[in-house]
């Protein structure tokens, strides 16, 4: 249960950044720069958004530190954002396979490079131990 907790946790504070994020990048640094260059200005700062979420998620919520339960939390928190993701999409009038086709640009593959790291940070700050500073 507190994988559960944490990863919900982990996907609502990175949702709010996210959401954020991507209205600036969406109004004034695509129109600016492109799409690309745009999606990867962003990244670092949603990068930073996941570091601090993952640290905070696992101060907070008492999950053991295995690697199966942590990678458990940053699989959570992805589930429950991909839902996130299809249903904006969806709303959106965008179809999954024009979805699908925007992740095979070189925008969307910074993208997929995010996601894998929002999946995989919890684990990662075990292994630096960041998470119990």
């Amino acid at each position: 249960m507190q994988v559960l907790i944490a990863g919900a946790l982990y996907f609502a504070l990175v949702f709010v950044a996210a959401f954020a994020l991507g209205a600036v990048r969406t109004f004034w640094a695509e129109p600016a720069l492109g799409e690309t260059a745009a999606v990867a200005l962003e990244a670092p700062f949603l990068l930073t958004a996941i570091v601090f979420a993952a640290r905070f998620a696992l101060r907070r919520i008492a999950v053991p530190r295995t690697s199966a339960h942590l990678l458990g939390v940053g699989a959570f928190g992805l589930v429950l954002q991909q839902g996130a993701e299809m249903a904006l999409v969806a709303a959106a009038g965008e179809t999954l396979a024009q979805h699908l086709a925007y992740l095979q640009t070189p925008a969307g593959m910074i993208y997929l490079g995010v996601l894998l790291a929002f999946l995989v940070t919890p684990l990662l700050l075990r292994q630096t131990n960041s998470a119990a500073r």
